[in-house]
């Protein structure tokens, strides 16, 4: 509730913005989201700490009011969000825009300049093709992304399109951080019952990015597709050469690494009455190998062996927080089948999923219920486990199980 207040004090500019200050001609729509959190840390297992030492907080709100303004080629997605935790002192209120662009054709070309969402890919769980948005995938909640400031002409015809992109150094508002300067290539070409995405993508590093995918439907209710990508360098985290057992300061750094690959595979079924199943597996070099997650195990037990003697715990469960900065990025394993189970035939929209991790018999087993109550309105819901033996990935996370609840309001002008 009072993550509620603070958040309704600090978004009514966005109302004034966009609903008393439009054009007759303008269109605007309206989202409101709020969600409840409940997050159960692990009990036990090699990452676990007491709740002295914890950084995973048991409990957490978001809030999020967002306005889409377009009126003749201007599209403006302001956003004020809120969230607050047990863990957190106050609450984190930030307004940004999502979204600010200006689309305009010049004969038979397109043209779009500011900030937009750039969204590429023919999968669901994981895209080799998404080399400039670089959306964070299989999220328990899905916001809008954040669009990426660009300049971007592009060509389209009856059965393919082109498009040329610049990238401007780009910064982050929520996660704080910045993209240098790049340039990006998409050309799609569709032949008989399938699209050819081909897409290419340098930077400043430079990185150089080729990447390729295909989707084609086989009858009335399979659609096959894939991906893949060759980066020329990548970066992850990896334990520094210097760190010792029990360290005191953060002991990992940015390790660079060339000639990653990554591929998809996947196939969708569709069923009258709104039944479907997706499944997908993938390998992705980028990711941290098996080999690396059994060295941070290794050194957990050897930090836990620590325990009660001459190094306080709160510095060996310190170093022990420290290795579940691991697990905040979008894939963290290299090896991955994911399986989905949905139905959206009716009001009432649930959804079933499965992540497997081969290589450690590693499990995320996701619920997601969704419900309209009216054209507005919707109701959601969320479960999330992560298992798996001793020594797994997903096994020993911080995070064992996740509830999220809330509620979705929609406008429209």
């Amino acid at each position: 509730m009072v993550t509620l207040c603070r958040f309704l004090v600090f978004a009514p500019w966005l109302f004034i913005t966009c609903v008393f200050c439009q054009p007759a001609l303008a269109q605007w729509r309206g989202k409101l989201v709020g969600h409840y959190d409940s997050i159960t840390a692990a009990d036990d297992g090699l990452l676990a700490v007491p709740d002295a030492y914890a950084v995973v907080p048991g409990s957490a709100n978001y809030h999020e009011l967002s306005l889409v303004y377009e009126n003749r080629g201007v599209s403006i997605n302001g956003v004020a969000t809120a969230y607050d935790d047990e863990l957190s002192a106050q609450a984190d209120n930030d307004v940004l825009f999502r979204e600010a662009f200006y689309d305009f054709s010049l004969g038979e070309l397109d043209f779009s300049v500011g900030k937009k969402v750039a969204s590429w890919g023919v999968a669901y769980a994981f895209r080799p093709l998404d080399v400039v948005q670089q959306e964070q995938r299989l999220q328990d909640f899905t916001t809008d992304p954040q669009g990426r400031w660009l300049l971007s002409v592009s060509h389209f015809s009856s059965d393919s399109s082109i498009g040329l992109f610049f990238l401007p150094v780009n910064r982050d508002e929520q996660e704080r951080e910045e993209n240098g300067q790049a340039m990006a290539f998409k050309a799609v070409i569709t032949h008989g019952d399938a699209d050819w995405h081909l897409v290419a993508k340098a930077d400043e590093q430079p990185v150089v990015t080729l990447a390729a995918g295909v989707s084609t439907v086989i009858g009335d209710g399979l659609e096959l597709h894939a991906e893949a990508a060759y980066l020329s360098a990548y970066t992850r985290l990896q334990r520094r050469a210097d760190a010792v057992v029990v360290d005191e300061r953060f002991p990992y750094e940015e390790a660079s690494f060339t000639d990653g690959k990554q591929l998809l595979l996947g196939a969708v079924w569709t069923w009258s009455g709104g039944l479907g199943l997706l499944v997908e597996g993938w390998y992705d070099q980028t990711a941290y190998p098996d080999s690396q997650w059994r060295e941070v195990f290794d050194l957990a037990r050897e930090q836990r062996a620590l325990l009660g003697g001459a190094i306080a715990d709160s510095a060996i469960y310190g170093n022990i927080n420290w290795h579940g900065r691991l697990y905040q990025t979008t894939h963290s394993a290299q090896y991955n089948l994911f399986v989905r189970f949905s139905y959206s035939g009716g009001d009432l929209k649930p959804a079933l999923d499965f992540l497997y991790t081969p290589e450690d018999d590693g499990l995320v087993t996701r619920v997601n219920l969704g419900y309209s109550v009216s054209p507005a309105w919707t109701l959601f819901a969320s479960a999330r486990i992560q298992s798996g033996p001793v020594g797994s990935m997903y096994g020993e996370s911080p995070i064992q199980r996740l509830f999220l609840a809330g509620f979705e309001l929609t406008l429209n002008r």
